[in-house]
């Protein structure tokens, strides 16, 4: 039987790409720069983001 997560795509991260393109293409390169690095912190786990008004909330990630 097939794992039923493979096709569980993670939207945040999905939004937060569109996002990326969209603030880039606009021409506010270091809004993108900067919300690209909050994606980065966030695949890698050290990060939490949700959505507020369609904005990113970024949360850093204490690890102790």
């Amino acid at each position: 039987m097939e794992d039923e997560n493979n096709n569980v795509y993670d939207f945040i991260e999905f939004r937060m790409h569109k996002l990326i393109e969209e603030t880039a293409v606009s021409g506010e390169l270091e809004l993108a720069r900067q919300m690209s690095d909050c994606l980065d912190a966030y695949l890698m786990g050290d990060a939490l983001i949700e959505f507020v008004d369609g904005w990113p909330l970024v949360t850093k990630i204490d690890k102790k």
